[in-house]
């Protein structure tokens, strides 16, 4: 103490002491320029307290304090002073007016404080607390308290970087002993919250939720329940954005707080966002990247396609899995390590997916999926089946994989058969490597059963053939985007054989896929050829070859092609009326549609010699050539015997969509379109 004053007036009944202090301190608290004023009258007694500054050991200020009980009350069991309009002036909060009330129990030896009308944050703050022989009650309620104020006032307590606005309200009540605090009840409740971090990477907007949170102390932790909904605005944590005005979110269960080590742990937690995913697990949180250290999922369920769009979608797009349609459901375990995924069983339970763009499909599929992180052989297998499905429009039929999943690679641990239309592919081997980074790759053996031309061409929409296909793909490797042959690839299709060797397929799964190869083709029966359209009849054998193929989106964009008799052809070779007026369309020769108006109408085929026919094409434009010229064109067919029949050709050059066209409706039922 530095300086005291008293002075004491007495007349009859009324009664009035005035004591001023200079300074007092404690603890490395100062108290300076104090004048305590006590009066009594025949029923009133009032006290003035007047303090010029309180210092805290921190150094900040609380100045200007005034204080006036105008009628203290006292009783048999308190003493009561209350003053509606009490004056303080705050660090960080300046001048404030408060609804001010103390308390004290002679008896208990208990003190008490309420405080109504802080303004603090844009908002206002009421409190009530209690002091009881070294215990102690806190009460704080706020009311309309905004997010960017609480972060001026918090200053270098948030992360950097970080902005927040928004509303707060609620209350927070907390007890304890002498200086500890040793329980805790929180339920706040947050309006139109937006954040954003540093990088832009995590981010809310307009948020709406409530918390809710019962704890005690343990060893300097805190230990209990909370409960948090989130019921509208958006989130955003980097790839993944949650809308919860569309789909509220509620997470409750049991919490431990580590504010030394700033840490915390969700025990035993059941999450659940209506018509998207709920499960059970636990989590460890941290105030420094990754976050979300740890977490372990169990009897996950997830409603697609809600959870795939939600949570799924964004985290595969660039993969061949990040454009599908699902639907069905899921059940999950899973687990985090170190801010990312490192277990995942997955069963699907009748679920379907189909890639937006049209490229495959599959329907029922069940099964149960096993995937880790971790490189080496994994221990538990894979198993999906589905009931069907398509690629490219090419249906499949129910099948079954075992597979051995870990990391980004994906192996097939025994041979599967896919049913395709009405054969299969047998795979013998099936290796991918870094699925979803830069350098994928992988290794597939297999064979193609036999399959119906007639089938997949129309799956396909091409023009329709005839006869099956069947054939090997040997050593079918991948590798920086293009998949390519180790050697030929050999089928046998109309009564031949077709060859295709330099054979690559570059993004097969994205939107403009491009296939290059060359193809060769021997002894194919003209006759089961041409019985696949309504082009006309012709026996004999077919020889060619197609080089420099090169289809984008499975289009022809570029070719070299030749077909033609061969040399040593066993077969017949007989061609009927159709047929010429058709060949001799695609070159040009419009007249031959005379051969129905002539004596050679009664001929319903000739016999020919050989027959050729080439294109070349660049550019949307294709170069015409047959076997041989002929005055201003060329022999497509050269006829044999009588009557004979030649087909010229005179367009040297036509355009590629025409001449798909004339082609097409050459194999009309109504016959060709000459022009």
């Amino acid at each position: 103490m530095a300086g005291a004053v008293i002075g004491i007036t007495d007349a009859a009944a009324n009664a009035e002491l005035g004591i001023h202090i200079g300074q007092l301190s404690r603890n490395g608290w100062t108290v300076e320029d104090i004048q305590l004023d006590y009066s009594t009258s025949a029923d009133t007694l009032a006290v003035a307290l007047r303090i010029g500054a309180i210092q805290s050991p921190a150094g900040q200020a609380i100045t200007d304090v005034a204080l006036d009980c105008t009628e203290l009350r006292a009783d048999d069991n308190s003493l009561r002073c209350h003053d509606p309009s009490a004056r303080v002036d705050l660090p960080r909060l300046g001048p404030q007016r408060l609804d001010l009330m103390l308390r004290y129990q002679p008896a208990s030896q208990t003190v008490g404080i309420s405080i109504d009308g802080l303004e603090l944050a844009g908002g206002g703050l009421a409190m009530e607390a209690e002091w009881h022989q070294g215990d102690w009650r806190a009460f704080v309620q706020g009311e309309g308290l905004r997010l960017d104020g609480l972060t001026e006032l918090l200053g270098r307590q948030l992360p950097a970087g970080w902005q927040a606005s928004g509303e707060l309200n609620g209350t927070v009540t907390l007890a304890g002993r002498d200086r500890v605090p040793r329980r805790l009840i929180a339920a706040l409740k947050t309006k139109a919250v937006t954040f954003n971090g540093p990088t832009g990477l995590r981010a809310g907007e307009a948020l709406d939720g409530s918390l809710e949170w019962r704890a005690r102390r343990q060893t300097g932790n805190w230990v209990g329940q909370a409960e948090l909904d989130l019921t509208a605005g958006q989130l955003y944590i980097d790839p993944i954005f949650t809308d919860f005005g569309a789909r509220p979110l509620s997470l409750a269960g049991d919490a431990v707080v580590r504010p030394a080590q700033g840490i915390v742990e969700l025990l035993g937690f059941q999450l659940q966002q209506h018509g998207v995913l709920e499960a059970a697990g636990n989590a460890r949180l941290t105030r420094e990247p990754p976050y979300l250290a740890r977490a372990q999922l169990r009897d996950l369920k997830a409603e697609l396609p809600a959870a795939y769009t939600t949570y799924a979608q964004p985290l595969l797009r660039g993969t061949a899995a990040g454009d599908l349609v699902t639907a069905g459901q899921l059940s999950a375990r899973a687990e985090i390590r170190n801010g990312a995924l490192a277990e995942l069983r997955v069963t699907p339970k009748a679920l379907d997916m189909r890639d937006d763009k049209g490229r495959f499909a599959l329907s029922r599929i069940t099964g149960d999926i096993a995937w880790s992180r971790e490189d080496g052989e994994p221990t538990r297998r894979s198993v999906i089946a589905w009931q069907d499905g398509s690629i490219y429009g090419i249906k499949l039929g129910s099948s079954r994989l075992t597979l051995a999943l870990n990391g980004d690679n994906a192996r097939l641990t025994a041979p599967a058969a896919i049913p395709i239309l009405d054969g299969a592919l047998v795979i013998d081997e099936l290796a991918v490597r870094d699925s979803t980074g830069t350098d994928r790759s992988g290794r597939l053996d297999a064979r193609l059963e036999p399959v119906s031309m007639q089938l997949l061409t129309q799956a396909l929409g091409w023009p329709r053939f005839n006869g099956r296909l069947a054939g090997e793909l040997p050593s079918l490797s991948y590798e920086d985007g293009i998949a390519t042959l180790g050697g030929a690839f050999r089928v046998s299709a109309f009564g031949g054989a077709i060859r295709a060797n330099d054979v690559s397929l570059s993004n097969p799964l994205a939107n403009l896929p491009e296939f290059s190869a060359d193809i060769t083709v021997e002894g194919l029966d003209l006759d089961t050829l041409t019985g696949t359209f309504e082009f006309g009849r012709i026996t004999g054998s077919l020889d060619g070859r197609i080089e420099d193929l090169r289809l984008l989106g499975w289009q022809p964009a570029a070719f070299r092609a030749w077909f033609q008799n061969p040399t040593d052809d066993p077969r017949p070779h007989r061609i009927s009326q159709r047929a010429v007026e058709n060949l001799a369309s695609l070159g040009g020769a419009g007249g031959a549609a005379a051969l129905s108006r002539g004596f050679l109408r009664f001929f319903e085929d000739f016999g020919y010699r050989d027959l050729g026919l080439g294109c070349v094409l660049r550019e949307d434009v294709c170069v015409m050539r047959g076997l041989a010229d002929k005055g201003q064109g060329y022999y497509i067919v050269r006829g044999s015997g009588v009557p004979r029949v030649d087909v010229i050709g005179y367009v040297n050059t036509v355009s590629w969509p025409t001449l798909v066209e004339q082609i097409r409706s050459a194999t009309a039922a109504g016959g060709p379109v000459v022009r």
